[in-house]
């Protein structure tokens, strides 16, 4: 074979060669474009139920979010509830523990400051017992004195003695803060209604609580027989000028005890001894034959025994005065409470009869103590 031979044959099959590879590489490319065509068109056509399926899928993911958050927060407010009690449990117990400290300090501090009183309290105490000593060794020395029981025995029976001469003066302190009544000033009834009134005379002073009868029409009027009716209640004391009943004109005269020996008879003795509380305005009652009379106090006076005018008030309109002595437990003064009848109407009154025998000279006081009785 020629040199132009071998170089035609050459040529030939490199075009052969180089048609096989392009013809191999076409076919390579028209697989490549059926394969991405085969499997393109299926995944088009299942996007559309997986977006649902994907959106159902967030939704579920979005429950688990929000149930993780709602544990969170949960457990987050179990944590500050929990941090919160052991705040509170932490700030009781110190204010607890410094209160008790102050006051630790505060006790430490009285007795610190103690010893500067307790120094001055020592020299008082060393006084006082220095004065008791002296005192308890002059006792026993008077004690064996041959005098100390003659003093002693002296000493009790002035001191018996003046209790029974002047006990009624310290049984009118006493009875003073006693009511002397038998009835509570919410029962005592106003005068003015329907109520029934008793066919017995009877006093009522609402504000002293006194309820006591009243003794009309005694025959003899002097010291002794006025001491005597005192025993069974308070009494009417007409006198010239004064000697009216309840319902007429003038005035009605009632005496009373304010105080009495305590070994005299009588349920009596201190009715009167509250009647200084009396003020102008205040009210009593008089119940006289099946009529309640009022009184509103008018004038209160202290008039020696024998000045006996005070209690003649005229005869022309009604009025009541209630007597005792004054101070209580003495026969030194007497009080006048004097009061003018508002109830019925004072205008139909009716005039006075003259029930005083006029032999009085003086107002009545206090009974005779047990040694007057005894000795006199």
């Amino acid at each position: 074979m020629t040199k132009v031979g071998q170089t035609m044959s050459d040529r030939n099959r490199h075009e052969r060669s180089t048609y096989s590879a392009a013809k191999r590489q076409a076919e390579a490319d028209e697989l490549r474009v059926a394969a991405r065509a085969k499997t393109s068109a299926p995944e088009r056509a299942i996007s559309v139920p997986d977006r649902e399926h994907q959106i159902e899928h967030v939704g579920k993911i979005k429950h688990k979010l929000a149930d993780q958050i709602a544990r969170q927060q949960a457990e987050a407010e179990a944590r500050r509830k929990y941090h919160d009690a052991w705040q509170e449990y932490y700030q009781k117990y110190y204010e607890h523990y410094y209160l008790a400290q102050l006051e630790n300090q505060k006790r430490s501090g009285d007795q610190a400051a103690k010893p500067t009183l307790s120094a001055r309290q020592q020299a008082i105490d060393d006084i006082r017992k220095d004065l008791l000593k002296r005192i308890y060794t002059n006792a026993e020395k008077v004690k064996k004195s041959r005098h100390f029981r003659p003093i002693l025995a002296g000493a009790i029976t002035v001191v018996v003695v003046l209790f029974i001469q002047y006990n009624q003066f310290f049984s009118a302190s006493v009875h003073s803060f006693v009511s002397p009544g038998d009835e509570t000033a919410s029962t005592l009834i106003i005068a003015g209604g329907n109520q029934t009134v008793s066919e017995n005379p009877t006093l009522l002073v609402p504000k002293i609580n006194v309820r006591a009868p009243i003794l009309f029409g005694l025959d003899n009027l002097t010291e002794a027989n006025a001491q005597t009716a005192l025993e069974k209640g308070v009494i009417n004391f007409p006198v010239p000028g004064a000697d009216s009943l309840p319902g007429q004109n003038g005035n009605t005269v009632v005496l009373g005890h304010s105080s009495s020996d305590i070994f005299n008879n009588g349920q009596y003795k201190f009715i009167f001894v509250q009647l200084s509380r009396l003020g102008v305005g205040d009210l009593f009652y008089i119940d006289y034959k099946n009529t309640r009379y009022a009184y509103e106090i008018s004038d209160k006076k202290v008039i020696t025994p024998n000045q006996l005018g005070e209690l003649n008030l005229g005869s022309t309109t009604p009025h009541a005065t209630l007597i005792t002595c004054d101070p209580p437990g003495t026969t030194l003064n007497r009080l006048l409470v004097i009061g003018r009848q508002i109830s019925p109407n004072p205008k139909t009154a009716g005039a006075a009869k003259n029930t005083s025998t006029g032999g009085e000279q003086n107002i009545p006081g206090n009974p005779p103590t047990l040694f007057e009785r005894l000795f006199r």
